[in-house]
């Protein structure tokens, strides 16, 4: 678990830190296009390596490789994105949820309907916020949600 937590979240933030405090990036919250480009580049890194390693570990649960998997396909979903336009990152995390949440479901023979309810109710609070606040219009959100469940099906299946 640690290693993980070190691989998808500390590692891809201190590097950004570090970026930041090189003036490669303009601000820690990689508000325009060009920063969220170097905060994906550096993401997508630490994402591959973590679902390298994890898919080849022989104790990894093939449904923990898989979401790894399909988190580093969401970020470089992401990435090819914003080369053209601001993409949600919000949205394509709760695309990717819901739809792991959906997968799962169909896996697990003892699963309830929370597995899917829980999901589906934290997508649309933090989706309808990130519309409510402005940041985002509803393609964007709309094509984030697709990138996410897209990345967390191919990944699935493969």
């Amino acid at each position: 678990m640690l290693s993980i937590i070190l691989f998808t979240i500390f590692f891809p933030c201190f590097s950004l830190f570090i970026a930041w405090r090189l003036k490669l990036i303009k601000s820690l919250s990689l508000e325009n296009r060009q920063d969220r480009l170097v905060g994906f580049i550096v993401t997508m890194f630490f994402y591959f390596w973590a679902s390298y390693v994890f898919r080849n570990l022989p104790d990894t649960p093939p449904v923990a490789a898989h979401f790894i998997l399909g988190t580093f396909l969401a970020v470089c979903g992401a990435w090819m994105c914003t080369i053209f336009y601001k993409v949600s990152i919000h949205a394509v995390a709760m695309g990717g949820l819901v739809s792991f949440a959906i997968l799962f479901s169909r896996q697990d023979v003892y699963t309830s309907g929370l597995y899917l309810t829980i999901p589906i109710l934290i997508a649309g609070i933090v989706c309808s916020s990130r519309l409510i606040l402005g940041a985002h219009n509803r393609f964007e959100m709309i094509s984030g949600f697709l990138v996410g469940v897209i990345a967390q099906m191919v990944s699935w299946f493969i």
